[in-house]
């Protein structure tokens, strides 16, 4: 048993190169294993299989059909652990997409591929379905310029390419009409603030959804007439960060709301406040 020669060296390189060896498959297993229901790691351990038995020719010119495979190899050819690639081996086997030779006590298993396509699980392949694309010529090879159109094509309903590319023209024209007026008026100010900024500002729309949402849901909060106020103040400091005047309404509700709160709490203080008696004067004692 001889590998298939590599003479030019590109695989050292990472290179493909079919004068570095090539692996004979037979096209109806190319056909049923690209309409098999397997998962990614089981294809790609049939692959490995291909190339660890088709892809050795023996003394006498034939391809081996068997090899010893151990666990340890099958997870490292799919670059997993040894627990999962026996999972992955139990699933094909149980399809049987590949056969599995015991070779006694402590020596391992031989594996081969199962050249009857028509004896997968019928979970895994449909043997109809693959007769059938195979009828249709699916995978029938390109024979070049030669090749002749079976059905003429029917140039009755033909249409001039410049009609075509003036009805592109004029949809595509349409369409972005359409999508301006929507994405203008979308934009308007709808709000007392909003109008009020427009109006001081000069501004048309807003310059996207985002930016009003965030001003309408800020001016929901805090009132039109706090978000007035921080729209002047705003003018008045020579800012016009949309951003800007939001947290300036928001700070300035704020801090009323933490004034409200001294305000209410002073007069419980003040009720709060003990009072003493200096002996034998009858008097309150100084605060």
């Amino acid at each position: 048993m001889v590998p298939v020669r590599m003479p030019k060296g590109d695989r050292d390189i990472l290179k493909a190169d079919p004068d570095d060896g090539t692996t004979p498959i037979a096209n109806l297993l190319l056909e049923a294993l690209a309409m098999a229901h397997l998962s990614g790691e089981e294809k790609g351990a049939v692959l490995f299989l291909w190339r660890r038995t088709y892809g050795w020719e023996l003394l006498e010119g034939r391809r081996k059909t068997e090899d010893a495979i151990s666990l340890i190899e099958w997870a490292l050819a799919l670059n997993t652990n040894p627990q999962y690639a026996s999972r992955v081996i139990a699933a094909l086997t149980e399809k049987r997409v590949i056969l599995r030779r015991d070779l006694g006590q402590g020596k391992g298993y031989a594996y081969s591929m199962n050249t009857r396509v028509n004896e997968w699980g019928k979970g895994c392949l449909n043997g109809e379905e693959l007769s059938k694309r195979y009828s249709e010529g699916l995978s029938k090879k390109y024979r070049g310029p030669s090749t002749k159109r079976i059905t003429p094509p029917d140039t009755s309903l033909a249409i001039p390419k410049e009609s075509i590319k003036e009805s592109i023209k004029e949809t595509a024209s349409s369409t972005k009409k359409q999508w301006t007026k929507v994405s203008s008026s979308s934009l308007e100010a709808n709000t007392d603030a909003s109008k009020y900024l427009f109006s001081k500002t000069g501004r048309k729309r807003w310059q996207n959804q985002v930016q009003k949402e965030e001003f309408e849901k800020a001016e929901a909060e805090v009132g039109s007439e706090r978000m007035i106020e921080a729209i002047n103040w705003a003018l008045l400091s020579g800012i016009s960060n949309i951003k800007s005047i939001i947290t300036a309404a928001r700070r300035q509700k704020g801090g009323e709301a933490k004034e409200d709160r001294g305000t209410r709490e002073r007069p419980r203080q003040e009720r709060a406040r003990p009072i003493t008696y200096i002996r034998g004067t009858g008097e309150d004692a100084p605060g």
